[in-house]
């Protein structure tokens, strides 16, 4: 996917990672401007992950999928895709001629396309079936594992520093084992209050 330099920027404190989708509620002038042009161009956008925990100055690469609800005041509801991931090089507040913000980027690949290896396939069927959740097919990547696992933003932000599949691999595999473990101890002490 080819993604230009400079694009248009809203900052917020999300980070959603590859393949996670994201409901907006877009009520600022500047941002109702944003989605107009969105929805004209068809173009990607990025949220900047403003917190200041966010050191590396990372963001989400996000294409609108649809507006959800539109309001007689202007304000919308929108649903957004990550697409991938970008450090933010500079920010302006204001973008071209536009009221919105925009910067300049350095998009990063982070190998959200790798496919998990048969441990950790294993593992996370086992966590679907303990959910009694159903399995969308057999082709998952590394990202429509972590998707599922609902990570919070610390996770988040280690799951997208490491630039390997391995250490990717070995860290969702840690995070499922742990579910894992949870609800099996959970099952069992409901089966054992049954009992008395």
């Amino acid at each position: 996917m080819a993604v230009p330099n400079e694009i248009a920027v809203f900052p917020l404190n999300i980070l959603p990672i590859p393949g996670e989708l994201v409901r907006l509620h877009i009520f600022e002038p500047r941002y109702r401007q944003l989605l107009s042009d969105i929805k004209a161009s068809g173009e990607t956008f990025g949220i900047f992950f403003a917190n200041t925990v966010n050191k590396r100055r990372l963001g989400s690469l996000v294409r609108l999928e649809k507006v959800t609800q539109q309001y007689p005041s202007g304000e919308s509801d929108i649903l957004v895709k990550c697409e991938g991931m970008f450090h933010l090089v500079n920010f302006q507040k204001t973008w071209n001629d536009r009221m919105y913000p925009g910067g300049e980027i350095d998009p990063i690949v982070y190998f959200h396309d790798f496919f998990p290896g048969n441990h950790l396939m294993d593992t996370y069927k086992k966590y679907l079936i303990l959910r009694k959740s159903k399995d969308e097919g057999d082709e998952h990547t590394m990202y429509d594992i972590a998707n599922t696992l609902e990570l919070d933003i610390s996770d988040k932000l280690k799951l997208v520093s490491f630039h390997s599949k391995a250490k990717q691999e070995h860290f969702l595999a840690s995070r499922l084992r742990f579910r894992v473990f949870v609800i099996e101890k959970e099952q069992a002490s409901k089966r054992i209050f049954h009992l008395n």
